[in-house]
């Protein structure tokens, strides 16, 4: 992770524009993010668990709605269950020591208890709306999950009971400020250094073929990063 504005230095650098002649810092801003999605989607295709965020909750008995806090841009998975595994009692009270409540019209109770407990949770199938006849059945347990709009997912059947659930997304991009960090590792700043360099290089003498492959070498070289080792196998001897 670096500044956006050392990352801007570093590209002017690259491009020789130390003066602002050809670029202004808002115009290469715009390339920076632009090769953070092109970087993003690389990343999501071999190691999405990387770029990967979890939304937890739980659902009362004939609840079936979640309400995402940001828009997913896609789905990695979604798990749900309403077996209880564990349950724990723990100690809510707020500290006197250091709290600045006011006594007097504060109805917040001094002593209290909470119950904290763990589901066992599955992997819930995938569907859409047309693929169901009877969007209101209710069953023991929801086994499939559909989108409907952009944050809201709903399970089906409609779970009878407390339900717990976990949705793990590739959240949507937000673009970065002059203000802000690159949200990647530090190897992964040079190959966004280098994809910006590109783009603000190619000026009337458009090389497309260069382009693609200066484009697939900074995808390749991401992917043998991320790349996952293969599964191994171990076999007895036989005679």
């Amino acid at each position: 992770m670096i500044p956006i504005k050392t990352a801007i230095k570093r590209i002017r650098g690259a491009i020789h524009d130390w003066q602002h002649i050809n670029y202004s810092d808002a115009e290469i801003l715009l390339v920076i993010n632009a090769g953070l999605r092109f970087m993003r989607r690389t990343i999501a295709d071999v190691q999405p668990e990387i770029l990967m965020s979890e939304f937890k909750g739980i659902l009362q008995g004939g609840e079936d709605t979640i309400q995402l806090e940001k828009l997913p841009l896609s789905i990695i998975e979604v798990t749900a269950g309403d077996k209880i595994i564990s349950s724990v009692e723990v100690d809510n009270s707020p500290k006197i020591f250091n709290n600045l409540d006011l006594i007097f019209d504060n109805f917040t109770p001094i002593f209290g208890k909470q119950i904290i407990k763990t589901f066992a949770e599955y992997k819930l199938q995938e569907t859409n709306l047309q693929h169901l006849q009877n969007k209101n059945l209710q069953g023991e347990s929801a086994k499939y999950f559909y989108r409907v709009g952009l944050k809201t997912l709903k399970l089906f059947p409609i779970p009878k009971n407390e339900t717990a659930f976990t949705v793990r997304t590739i959240d949507d991009f937000e673009e970065l400020t002059l203000e802000d960090e690159t949200p990647l590792l530090n190897d992964f700043d040079d190959f966004l250094i280098e994809y910006a360099t590109m783009r603000l290089s190619i000026d009337n003498e458009y090389d497309a073929t260069q382009e693609q492959q200066i484009l697939s070498a900074i995808q390749s070289q991401i992917t043998q990063i991320l790349s996952p080792p293969p599964t191994s196998a171990q076999v007895k001897g036989y005679w």
